[in-house]
């Protein structure tokens, strides 16, 4: 059985192409696939102007990953809170 955490990304005004642009360019979901197996992730970008992203996958995994360290900076200029481990 996998765990599936809800992580809401708040993101700056202004900034919600820039970070689907992030996330996209740098393979974040890929690459949080890639390094701890997850079995699925996806961002869902909110219908409602300055509601939070979110994102879902087995985001336990994900915290430690030295990978997910070197993202975290391309990510906090586009982010207005830093993003919490998320809510299972």
């Amino acid at each position: 059985m996998s765990t599936v955490t809800v992580l809401r990304l708040h993101v700056r005004e202004g900034c919600d192409d820039a970070l689907v642009a992030a996330f996209k360019e740098h393979r974040i979901l890929a690459a949080a696939r890639e390094e701890c197996g997850l079995v699925s992730a996806q961002m869902l970008r909110p219908s409602t102007p300055g509601s939070p992203f979110v994102v879902a996958a087995d985001y336990a995994c994900w915290l430690e990953n030295p990978v997910r360290a070197r993202l975290a900076d391309v990510l906090a200029p586009l982010l207005a809170a830093e993003a919490g481990s998320g809510e299972t």
